[in-house]
């Protein structure tokens, strides 16, 4: 979980209060508001560390948009990877290529 400020250390106490979006680093990244129900401090931390947080049901349309933004980024990467791969590829069948050439010349 995020940096907790619970004075008290009682994480059974701890329940989410509130979700929010943020849209600091260019994309909405889910957040959820945690107190502890014996000090009643609160911290903010993300989504994917209240998902089982007393009171985070209150949530689950939030988290399903959390789950499927997640999963179309994997997606992406997934995708680019792929695109890297397939130029490496190319790359080593090029220098194979090469490589048969000089030998076919040096025999």
């Amino acid at each position: 979980m995020g940096k907790a400020i619970c004075t008290c250390g009682n994480q059974k106490g701890w329940y989410l209060e509130t979700a929010e979006r943020s849209k600091a680093t260019g994309r909405e990244i889910l957040y959820g508001i945690v107190r502890c129900s014996k000090c009643r401090s609160c911290w903010r931390t993300r989504a994917k560390y209240i998902r089982k947080l007393p009171g985070a049901d209150r949530y689950s349309d939030e988290f399903q948009i959390e789950d499927r933004m997640e999963k179309q980024m994997l997606q992406n990467d997934i995708d680019h990877l792929k695109l890297q791969l397939q130029m490496v590829r190319k790359k080593i069948c090029e220098k194979e290529r090469k490589l048969r050439n000089l030998e076919k010349r040096n025999v």
